[in-house]
């Protein structure tokens, strides 16, 4: 049905939260075999699609809807005039355009707007009654009464209603002010311009939080009130004592009474004030190239695997902050990159926390955990593409297994992503990260947050998503991972292999450099320019790093020697057999045994066994590569009878993916156990689920799968409402078309069981 079909798009453009879960995105998504249409269609209908619509549907629409529930769900043409005098006519209607199209209000002809039924079923009103239970008691509303000067009716609903009426009438109204005065007048408008319909504390109106815990007690407890001596303490209690606002004594907190709605006489908002809108402008289109992350990430896992950081005492998955300095100091990178390269390191597993001592017992034992790279997923890392290796990182921050406690942060990511997305190509924000950052969560509120959103454009940019500098626009290579990543290696491979390495030790690379040369000059040298052509600098550190890594001088100027376009010059060469030279004029070897003597004859006959292999460092002391046990028996034949001293740690052999696939399936018999045991069929799905982890961390291909969409953009909300089919037997990802993600079928966009893909390891 193409009417069904546009409803439920313009209802996805209109509540992106929802479109984003229909299609496995972002926290509680899920994983299910209904397609993303079917998927949408049912948050449209439910109690969580209706939370996450309301919850993110800006500041402006959600002041319009606390007002709409505030006068029982409807407002007349007249009302909504008067609530929102103080707001910009064309920011009222197009938040009234959002909300219709969100199918969170509906409007009349007239003017007027009625909140849709489930809406108005699940939040009811946002304020404080006197008639809601246990508010206040059939006394004190007699007291309103006498202080008012009305007539006491007998029933409680009754007194409610005569205080009511005649606080919204005027005459009334204008009494009551009068016996006030102007202070009181004044703190009321305070309360209101910061609570609207809702609750506040007293401090944030300034108000101390004594005089409102004893103010109930005084008044309708026959307290003096002639110890309010402050004035805005004796014009919180006339506010209080005329039945306008009520207080927790034991919260603190205050509110305006529903009751006194019409005496208020002014908006419940004055203040409509939202972000700048954004501006859009064409950006200078770039060639695709591939970010230099996937080369600070190799140069990472090599001194990590050097230098393993600590892991965290919280257990929490990322570096801690000395270990993210000292790694930027060492490998020449930015902190922030550091840190994100590491949480996606760990994300995929790539990364993996191994003992390395433990101390203590009971509540006293301490257990030092080390990030160690996982030995069999390194090795497959090593041999894949680099543009497959930048997809899966970027698939680890777009699809992140371990999410707790981040949820909002995430779902910012997507919410900026889809904005991204959603311009023309070649068309960015112009204005900066802070203008944007704070437009989203104007715009989003209040799921939407400034703060989240600036983590998350600075993520973008270190990921190279967006361009590193200027407008914020998603980079040539960002919108192609985005929207086809099976095809972004036919994008970025097949350019130029050739630079120019000039005499001065600078690198002139064009735009279309090849990837794997991109990221083998990375490790080489610094980039200094990226407009346009790449300017880099050849630098001896850096150069020296990657001997150590195991990569000769001869390779490496035969690399140079390749890919440059002129000749070497003599200081290049220079500068590489310098670099290379520094690499091992200092060694530090470790040692396995080491062997203390108290008599240095003693020393030297244990350095004549040759089976110990020995190496005297002091007049005492020796080392051996050996185990310790080796030393022992040979140098127990010669007659010395050496002690084993008790170890205090040990360096375990790093971990892999199938030892913690073990302990995961483990933990999965004991769950099931317990489910059988205790009949908690929850369990068993906990097992399943720990079990299905297991078999991916055993399989490094599968943790280098990629699940499509990585995010939800117009090519992929296209295809919402298309009819599943059968892919034809020889379709491939290479061959499907872009209007899908690569590696599903165009009707079937989202399936979480049929929406990923391998990377190419040839």
């Amino acid at each position: 049905m193409p009417g069904h079909n546009e409803s439920l798009v313009a209802y996805a453009r209109a509540t992106p939260l929802n479109a984003i879960a229909a299609f496995g995105l972002g926290p509680n998504a899920g994983a299910s075999r209904r397609s993303p249409a079917a998927r949408l269609h049912d948050l449209q209908t439910s109690a969580n699609g209706l939370g996450a619509a309301t919850e993110s549907i800006g500041t402006t629409a959600q002041q319009l809807l606390s007002v709409a529930l505030t006068f029982g769900g409807t407002l007349t043409a007249d009302q909504v005039a008067a609530q929102t005098g103080g707001a910009d006519h064309e920011v009222i209607a197009t938040a009234m355009q959002r909300l219709t199209a969100a199918e969170l209000i509906k409007t009349s002809s007239d003017g007027s707007l009625r909140l849709s039924h489930g809406l108005s079923r699940r939040y009811g009103s946002t304020m404080m009654s006197l008639s809601d239970q246990n508010a206040v008691n059939n006394e004190e509303l007699a007291q309103i009464g006498r202080t008012l000067g009305i007539k006491i009716p007998t029933r409680k609903q009754e007194r409610i209603d005569a205080i009511a009426v005649f606080l919204g009438s005027d005459e009334g109204a204008k009494q009551v002010r009068e016996e006030m005065g102007a202070e009181a007048c004044e703190l009321l408008d305070v309360i209101v311009d910061a609570a609207g319909p809702g609750v506040i504390t007293a401090e944030e109106i300034g108000v101390d939080t004594y005089s409102v815990r004893i103010l109930r007690s005084m008044r309708y407890r026959g307290g003096p009130t002639h110890r309010f001596e402050e004035a805005e303490a004796s014009a919180l209690a006339q506010l209080h004592g005329r039945g306008i606002i009520g207080v927790s004594e034991w919260e603190g907190t205050i509110w305006l009474w529903r009751e006194a709605l019409n005496f208020l006489n002014r908006p419940l908002y004055q203040n409509w004030e939202t972000a700048p809108p954004l501006t859009v402008q064409p950006v200078a289109a770039g060639a695709a190239r591939l970010p230099p992350l996937v080369g600070v990430l190799d140069q990472a896992l090599r001194h990590w695997a050097q230098t393993p950081p600590p892991v965290l005492k919280n257990g929490e998955p990322r570096l801690t902050k000395p270990a993210i300095r000292s790694t930027a100091k060492a490998i020449g990178a930015d902190g922030a990159v550091v840190d994100l390269l590491a949480r996606l390191a760990i994300d995929i597993h790539l990364l993996l926390p191994n003992v390395v001592s433990t101390s203590g017992r009971g509540r006293n034992r301490r257990v030092e955990r080390v990030w160690l790279a996982d030995p069999d997923l390194a090795s497959v890392w090593a041999t894949t593409p680099p543009a497959d290796r930048w997809v899966r990182l970027v698939a680890a921050w777009t699809r992140p297994e371990d999410y707790a406690g981040q949820q909002q942060l995430l779902i910012n990511r997507h919410l900026i992503l889809w904005e991204l997305a959603a311009l023309e190509v070649g068309h960015g924000f112009a204005n900066d990260d802070d203008a944007v950052a704070d437009w989203i969560g104007d715009h989003y509120a209040s799921i939407g947050h400034p703060d989240a959103a600036r983590e998350v454009l600075v993520d973008l940019r270190a990921l190279g998503l967006v361009q590193g500098e200027g407008a914020v626009a998603l980079s040539a290579a960002g919108r192609a991972v985005l929207t086809d990543p099976a095809h972004l290696s036919d994008l970025l491979t097949g350019g130029n292999t050739a630079v120019i390495i000039q005499g001065d030790l600078t690198v002139l690379a064009p735009p279309d450099l090849d990837p794997e040369i991109h990221t083998r000059l990375s490790e080489l040298a610094t980039l200094e320019s990226d407009g346009g052509a790449q300017v880099f600098r050849l630098e001896e550190s850096r150069i020296t790093r990657v001997v150590q890594a195991g990569v000769t001088a001869e390779d490496i100027k035969t690399f140079l020697h390749d890919i440059s376009s002129v000749p070497l010059t003599d200081a290049v060469v220079r500068l590489v057999d310098d670099a290379a030279d520094r690499a091992d004029r200092v060694m530090l070897v470790s040692a396995t045994t080491v062997v203390v003597t108290r008599d240095a004859a003693d020393l030297a006959l244990a350095c004549a066994t040759k089976a110990a292999k020995l190496t005297a460092v002091a007049d005492n002391v020796a080392v051996s590569p050996l185990a310790r046990e080796k030393v022992r028996a040979a140098l127990s034949r010669r007659g010395l009878a050496p002690t084993l001293m008790a170890e205090t740690s040990t360096t375990p052999q790093a971990r892999t993916g199938a030892d913690r696939a073990a302990e995961l399936r483990a933990e999965a018999e004991r769950s099931r156990q317990y489910a059988q045991r205790f009949a908690m069929p929850g369990m068993e799905k906990a097992a399943s689920a720990l079990e299905a982890q297991a078999v991916d961390l055993a399989n490094p291909d599968s943790r280098l799968r990629v699940e499509l969409p990585l995010a939800v953009t117009p090519e992929v909300l296209a295809t919402l409402g298309v009819k599943k089919r059968r892919a034809g037997a020889s379709q491939t990802p290479s061959e499907i078309p872009c209007s899908a993600p690569a590696g599903t079928d165009p009707g079937i966009a989202g399936d979480a069981d049929t929406q990923s893909t391998i990377l190419d390891n040839d």
